[in-house]
């Protein structure tokens, strides 16, 4: 059963969760994340003992000292009726005094800066801005995926024939649009032929 029915091209979009979406752990690679939190299995791509340093700020500096990362940035959560994870400055709801607080660092490495943009690292302003969309786009997926928001699309013709469907979204906007340029395709191919 779905969770949404939309309709788009004159085809009917039927939108669920994805149960088997996957960690984007297993295919981001715009940003390692060093995290910890009571309740969660976060990353620990750096593989450091969390418990040998005085805090986050001790580990982003040790991450940025030991040549291991490019640029770095604290990861906050707001745990509130489930996780949001921001980066960057720590801004509403992330300030908060009871439901918030760091809980890691996400950092760029010479490998990420690589693979994303095929260029040297210069540390320049633009590198460095570039490198916190990395990070911030990067840890806006991974906040869909600890939350369960997974999502699959199928599109349905008026007999209820299954005519396309995906999986692997993170995210309800993405998902969205995603089904609704496919349907636009699949009229559009099937008006071409």
């Amino acid at each position: 059963m779905a969770i949404d029915t939309l309709t788009e091209a004159g085809l009917r979009i039927e939108i669920d969760h994805d149960p088997d979406a996957g960690t984007p752990r297993d295919w981001t690679n715009g940003c390692d994340l060093i995290m910890w939190g009571r309740r969660w299995n976060f990353p620990n791509d750096a593989g450091l003992a969390i418990g040998d340093f005085a805090g986050w700020p001790q580990i982003e500096a040790h991450l940025l000292n030991e040549g291991i990362a490019l640029y770095s940035q604290p990861v906050w959560a707001y745990e509130h009726s489930g996780l949001a994870l921001s980066t960057g400055a720590r801004t509403y709801p992330f300030d908060c005094p009871w439901d918030s607080a760091q809980c890691g660092v996400a950092y760029v490495t010479a490998e990420n800066w690589q693979e994303c943009q095929g260029t040297e690292w210069t540390g320049s302003d633009e590198d460095k801005a570039m490198a916190a969309q990395m990070i911030a786009g990067d840890v806006a997926v991974y906040s869909h995926y600890v939350n369960g928001d997974t999502f699959a699309y199928s599109i349905v013709d008026d007999e209820g024939n299954m005519l396309d469907s995906c999986g692997g979204y993170y995210g309800w906007d993405d998902v969205e649009s995603a089904a609704r340029e496919a349907a636009k395709a699949y009229v559009a191919l099937g008006e071409g032929e």
